[in-house]
């Protein structure tokens, strides 16, 4: 008697085989889409990170004090509502036995659901200012700024404090996938 599978055992076999092969495609496939939208939540997680650093970096280099762009006009040391905010900032380094540092207008403003920072060198108007998407998907922003006496105020100047910085600036943004955001930062000439 010979010894051998019969074609019932070779196509249990085969139908063993597939099914096992099905389960590991579908093993892949699970691993591979959950890898595509963990990297797109690390980006996600990446950009609302480095926005919020630049925004600490800018307020913490508010400069003080009003400017004038190169028209003439009064530039306050930071100027916002609860939708914008602009201010007057130091940027780079003061080489040793060199001008002072330089500084440039910085304006945070939001487009549609996308967070936009705009820079401009002071007081060089001539140039265009850039401006730079930063984060998409807010859906609402809205800044705060302390006053001296621990007040917050939606708006500022005061009318008596132009070239003065608040004591602490806030920001709360709401975020399609982040949700809502808040960020208080105190600055250093306020």
């Amino acid at each position: 008697m010979s010894r051998g599978f019969t074609l019932l055992e070779l196509l249990v076999a085969l139908a063993l085989l597939a099914l096992m092969a099905a389960m590991a495609w579908g093993g892949l496939d699970a691993v591979t889409t959950t890898r595509a939208g963990t990297a797109e939540a690390a980006e996600a997680l990446a950009a609302l990170q480095r926005t919020l650093t630049l925004l600490e970096d800018d307020l913490a280099q508010a400069a003080p004090g009003v400017r004038r762009d190169a028209f003439g006009l009064e530039l306050p040391a930071l100027a916002g509502d609860g939708a914008r905010l602009a201010l007057t900032r130091v940027r780079g380094l003061t080489p040793p036995g060199g001008d002072p540092r330089p500084l440039a207008r910085v304006t945070w403003r939001l487009e549609g659901e996308r967070l936009v920072r705009q820079h401009r060198p002071l007081p060089d108007t001539s140039a265009r200012p850039a401006a730079r998407p930063l984060l998409d998907g807010v859906t609402a922003l809205r800044w705060r700024y302390l006053d001296d006496a621990g007040a917050w105020r939606e708006a500022w100047p005061p009318e008596d404090a132009a070239g003065r910085l608040p004591r602490a600036v806030e920001l709360v943004l709401e975020h399609a996938r982040h949700g809502r955001i808040r960020r208080l930062v105190a600055l250093a000439g306020g």
